[in-house]
């Protein structure tokens, strides 16, 4: 470690933000900056009631081990929760994979989205209409992936 750090600067956790998909809220979308494809976990494709729209290549993880791909959902619209006057188009590759997270957003999104993402990953200036940029920040990881439209109770994963 270098001088004047501590093990706790080494903790930096994850940035995850919350998308608005065809009128509902999907948690836990983690930013990877090394990630090449937004990827999403089949099971959470059918919660949010979308489908697959063209077939696609499987991918591969670090250690070669192969990941079953179902497709890819072309241009899906999505907004950012936090700032509702964002939109992004985006595709989706979909694996038929245990879902660890809402959805993998990929260096390509990040593009996509513009500004600027803090060095100790806590918010990111994003531009919106106008010339004008907002703040993002980055959200606790949540209990559930999509909220419920019954029960909207939603908790931090590290409160429990």
């Amino acid at each position: 470690m270098g001088q004047g750090m501590s093990e706790k600067d080494d903790n930096v956790p994850p940035f995850y933000v919350s998308l608005d998909i065809h009128q509902q809220v999907l948690h836990n979308c983690l930013l990877d900056s090394g990630a090449s494809q937004n990827l999403m976990s089949k099971v959470i494709m059918d919660k949010l009631g979308l489908e697959v729209t063209r077939p696609y290549h499987d991918l591969y993880t670090f250690d070669s081990s192969r990941v079953k791909c179902l497709g890819v959902i072309k241009d899906l619209v999505v907004t950012l929760t936090q700032l509702p006057m964002k939109h992004i188009v985006m595709d989706i590759v979909v694996a038929d994979m245990e879902p660890k997270f809402g959805l993998l957003l990929s260096r390509l999104w990040s593009k996509r989205l513009g500004g600027t993402l803090q060095m100790d990953l806590s918010y990111a200036t994003v531009p919106v209409y106008g010339g004008k940029t907002m703040s993002l920040y980055r959200e606790n990881h949540l209990a559930y992936m999509i909220s419920d439209q019954d029960n909207h109770t939603n908790h931090s994963v590290y409160v429990v």
